[in-house]
C-alpha cells in the first residue's frame, strides 16, 4: 500500500501533539518533526529527467527494503528521527527494543495505524531483514558488530565528547554535566583517539588557547559536530541524512 508522505508527517504531528504519553518530551519532538516536514521534498521518486534525442533518462529513488534498526539505550528523539527516515523514503523497520518500550510502542502503533499496514514491529527476530542500523557510540557499534553476520550502517550519536586543555581547566566546572564525557589530564591525540574508537562520532568540542591543538581536533576527530572552545548545543539532532535509505537508479526508456 502506497502513501502520500507529507499527509502522514502531518497525521503524526497531531497524534503526538494530543497524546498525554508523550507530554514530556513533546516540544522537541514536535520540531524534529517540523524539521523534516521541511526537508522531505522530494518525496523519493522521480529526482531529475534528461531528455536526449532517442530517450528519456529518469533518476529514480527506491526504497531498500526492510531494516533492523538498534537505538543505544532507545534514546527517544533518535528513534522517532529514525522512524520518520524509514516513513519517508518508505522502507520498513524492525526496532530492537530494551528501553521506553511504552512510548516506542506508541510511536511504532500510530505510524502503523497512520500508513493502513504493518510497516514497522519491535523484537520481531524472526522477521526477515535486509539490511542493520546501528545509532550510538563506536562502543556500542563494536557490540553490535560482534553477533552480526551482515553489514551495518552506522550512525554516531550520544553524549558530546569534550577536551579541556591544561589552561582551561576553569571550564570545568562551567560544562561539569552527566550529559557531557569530559577528557582532561591527557594529551589531546589520546583523548581523540578515545572520542574515535569509543565515543558518539556525533559531538566533539574542544577548549584550549593552542591553534595548533585546535587544528589537529577538526582534522582527526571524526564526529560530525565539532565545537572549538564553546558549549555543545543540547538541540543538536541526528538530522539523518535520508539519502542512506535509499538506492538511486537511472532508467533510461526509449521515446
Amino acid at each position: 500500500m502506497d502513501y502520500v508522505v507529507s499527509k502522514i508527517l502531518i497525521d503524526l504531528y497531531q497524534n503526538i501533539d494530543n497524546n498525554l504519553i508523550f507530554d514530556e518530551y513533546k516540544e522537541k519532538m514536535l520540531d524534529i518533526i517540523k524539521k523534516y516536514m521541511e526537508k522531505q521534498n522530494p518525496v523519493f521518486t522521480i529526482i531529475e529527467q534528461t531528455h536526449l534525442k532517442t530517450s528519456v533518462i529518469t533518476k529514480t529513488y527506491y526504497p531498500k527494503g526492510t531494516y533492523k534498526v538498534y537505538i543505544e539505550r532507545n534514546n527517544i528523539y533518535a528513534t522517532l528521527e529514525v522512524l520518520l527516515g524509514l516513513i519517508i523514503t518508505k522502507n520498513k523497520g524492525i526496532f530492537i527494543v530494551e528501553e521506553n518500550l511504552p512510548l516506542i510502542k506508541t510511536f511504532i502503533k500510530v505510524a502503523n495505524t497512520l500508513i493502513g499496514e504493518e510497516r514497522f514491529s519491535i523484537n520481531d527476530n524472526n522477521s526477515f531483514f535486509d539490511l542493520i542500523l546501528c545509532v550510538g557510540t563506536k562502543k556500542y557499534y563494536n557490540e553490535i558488530l560482534n553477533f552480526s553476520y551482515m553489514d551495518i550502517t552506522y550512525i554516531g550519536f550520544g553524549s558530546p565528547d569534550i577536551f579541556v586543555d591544561e589552561g582551561c581547566e576553569n571550564k570545568i566546572e562551567k560544562i561539569k554535566d552527566d550529559d557531557f564525557n569530559i577528557y582532561n589530564n591527557i594529551s589531546l591525540s589520546e583523548a581523540v583517539l578515545k572520542m574515535n574508537e569509543m565515543g558518539s562520532n556525533f559531538i566533539s568540542a574542544i577548549y584550549t588557547k593552542d591553534e595548533n591543538e585546535v587544528n589537529y581536533f577538526l582534522e582527526n576527530c571524526n564526529s560530525k559536530n565539532l565545537y572549538v572552545n564553546m558549549l555543545p548545543s543540547k538541540k543538536c539532532y541526528l538530522d539523518l541524512d535520508l539519502y542512506l535509505f535509499v538506492k538511486i537508479k537511472n532508467i533510461i526508456i526509449s521515446k
